[in-house]
């Protein structure tokens, strides 16, 4: 299940981790109207899931000398939940879009399930991760609001958009059958939008963020990391994302930068050493991932890099493909922790080379016989420096699908 058009799977959802236990509800793609005014056709995903009982801290957690020790004192849910939505839009033949929303919540914390005491509005609210943006909006979640009962739920949110374009006149300069670009954002899902303010004075507000934009002089840069809106989501933590895949008859291309280093604090009063840590959670330490494996984008985060990608259909039952990524992760842990598992030692910034081989065959009978293969040289293991390293992995997948005849 990939979420998004990374070269690297989606920025939430990916093939990098094996498949989790889950429940999957989608509709088909679909024209929508609204009062007769074509809106492009749409479809919707909802998915319910389980994450394994002995979590596992990845090797790409970005402070596992603090996250360790906040495990060994506070404990880490085990078995959580996750819940994710998706709506998925195409405009035109050219245009396609897409919003992902996935919470981690429940669990079992020494012994005791998360969802003691919870009331049916505390489970939807973990269930939709609706905490996180009520939270943002400093809201107690523990005390009744105007229309919001207090609830006790606990969850960590992640989210992103999308969007990705078909451009015909490079098709038509490189001879190619298709050719897209797409951009993404991703970030902890929190929803700041001031939804009071709006529905009393929409145009009003509105007017406001164009205004703004209008004396930054519609620059795209400005425009794109404008850190507060009245009127779209405001992540004060963005992740983003650029790419483009170029398709010919027998090859297919692609070239992308992604950077999930979180550049920015969230709190104002903290430095950005200090802040938050894509993929992960102060309550769901061991974060976004499966069995140690990013359940989204494959080399997880607080990292910035660029992938080449290339595909080879040489015949109709083989298919190769290649990624070389190459980028760097920089020193995101505690340092009084971090020292205390490398005394003497000095934090610096971690710089890597990938490249990743995937062959693939199939068969009669629906069989599909997969055999891969990768490498990754590390200037700085564990940001630790003068550690270089090196490491190699394979695996061999075979499989069969059986198709009800037409």
């Amino acid at each position: 299940m990939v979420w998004g058009y990374g070269l690297n799977g989606g920025y939430l959802l990916g093939e990098a981790a094996r498949p989790f236990p889950r429940i999957r509800v989608a509709s088909p793609m679909a024209a929508r109207s609204i009062f007769s005014v074509p809106l492009g056709r749409w479809k919707g995903e909802v998915f319910l899931g389980r994450l394994e009982g002995q979590r596992v801290l990845s090797e790409d957690i970005q402070d596992p000398s603090f996250r360790s020790r906040a495990i060994a004192q506070e404990g880490d849910p085990e078995k959580p939940y996750l819940s994710g939505f998706r709506a998925e839009a195409e405009f035109g033949d050219n245009i396609e879009f897409y919003l992902n929303w996935i919470n981690l919540f429940g669990g079992v914390v020494n012994g005791v399930s998360r969802f003691n005491g919870y009331s049916l509005g505390d489970y939807l609210t973990a269930f939709t991760g609706l905490k996180d943006t009520l939270i943002e909006n400093s809201y107690d979640m523990t005390q009744p609001h105007p229309g919001i009962p207090g609830v006790n739920a606990k969850s960590a949110s992640n989210s992103d958009v999308g969007m990705r374009i078909r451009i015909p006149f490079l098709e038509d300069f490189l001879h190619a059958r298709d050719v897209r670009i797409y951009i993404s954002r991703g970030s902890k899902a929190v929803n700041n939008i001031p939804y009071g303010l709006l529905a009393h004075r929409p145009l009003y507000y509105i007017g406001k963020d164009i205004n703004a934009d209008w004396h930054d002089g519609l620059g795209v840069g400005k425009i794109w990391n404008r850190s507060y809106r009245y009127t779209a989501p405001s992540p004060q933590v963005p992740n983003d994302g650029v790419g483009i895949l170029m398709n010919w008859q027998d090859w297919k291309i692609g070239v992308e930068y992604l950077d999930t280093v979180d550049a920015r604090n969230q709190f104002n009063d903290r430095p950005v050493e200090q802040g938050h840590r894509s993929f992960t959670h102060w309550d769901y330490k061991s974060g976004f991932y499966y069995e140690g494996d990013a359940l989204g984008s494959a080399l997880g985060g607080e990292a910035r890099y660029g992938t080449l990608y290339a595909q080879w259909d040489p015949a109709l039952a083989w298919r190769f493909l290649a990624w070389f990524h190459a980028g760097d992760r920089p020193f995101r842990d505690v340092l009084d922790d971090w020292l205390l598992d490398h005394p003497g030692k000095t934090p610096v910034r971690d710089r890597f080379l990938g490249l990743q081989g995937v062959a693939e065959h199939r068969g009669a009978n629906g069989m599909l016989l997969r055999l891969g293969a990768s490498t990754e040289r590390e200037s700085a293991v564990l940001n630790e420096a003068g550690r270089s390293g090196f490491g190699f992995r394979w695996f061999v997948d075979l499989g069969w699908i059986w198709a009800k005849p037409r």
